[in-house]
């Protein structure tokens, strides 16, 4: 197979979709920063001195999407953010958990084409981002906000419906997040749309 000349940046189009209507998507302004790092854990099974068996365990990911702008909208959704009487939000304590979708898009550089990929994760947590602001000096010192995130993942589904998938064993597979990029069929309305990921068709 001939090699590619492949790279990955930038961010851009961040989205969200509250999983309990997950076809209303909205904007989050403006995106900086996303990072995903995994949570997968082993254990060993040793026999005559030696490792005959390891077990993984993949609990999904974890990591944190970062934004130029305070996002208003989003906390609201969330129900961390409520207007009050007198016009303005007040930050609330928290007393549920909504998990949200995740959208954005990324751009690949291949063999000297840049071509923008599109992601959804799945069944995300968000926490408040924490608040910090520091006096402009020679020059503005702007702040910036991060926000911790927690991937639970949905099951895939079948081809055929909206069962879940399962396999020869009986097992059921756990989607973190899809990532499609022109010219796959899903492409066009992968942004303007949601659907639950689903297994090829056999």
């Amino acid at each position: 197979m001939a090699k590619t000349k492949e790279v990955i940046f930038n961010v851009k189009e961040c989205k969200y979709a509250l999983a309990a209507t997950p076809s209303t998507i909205k904007d989050v302004a403006y995106v900086d920063k996303i990072s995903l790092q995994k949570n997968v854990s082993s254990q060993n099974l040793y026999g005559d001195g030696e490792i005959i068996l390891e077990i993984l365990a993949d609990q999904g990911l974890t990591g944190s999407l970062s934004l130029v702008t305070y996002p208003e909208d989003l906390l609201k959704d969330l129900g961390f953010l409520v207007e009050v009487d007198g016009g303005g939000l007040a930050e609330v304590a928290v007393q549920s958990t909504k998990e949200i979708h995740l959208y954005v898009e990324i751009y690949t550089h291949v063999d000297g084409q840049t071509k923008t990929g599109k992601m959804w994760i799945y069944n995300v947590t968000v926490q408040k981002p924490d608040l910090s602001f520091e006096q402009s000096k020679e020059s503005p010192v702007f702040a910036a906000f991060e926000l911790p995130l927690t991937i639970l993942g949905v099951n895939l589904k079948a081809n055929t419906g909206l069962e879940d998938e399962v396999d020869s064993n009986g097992m059921k597979t756990k989607v973190w997040r899809k990532s499609v990029k022109p010219g796959n069929t899903d492409y066009a309305n992968f942004g303007t749309t949601f659907a639950l990921p689903k297994a090829k068709a056999v």
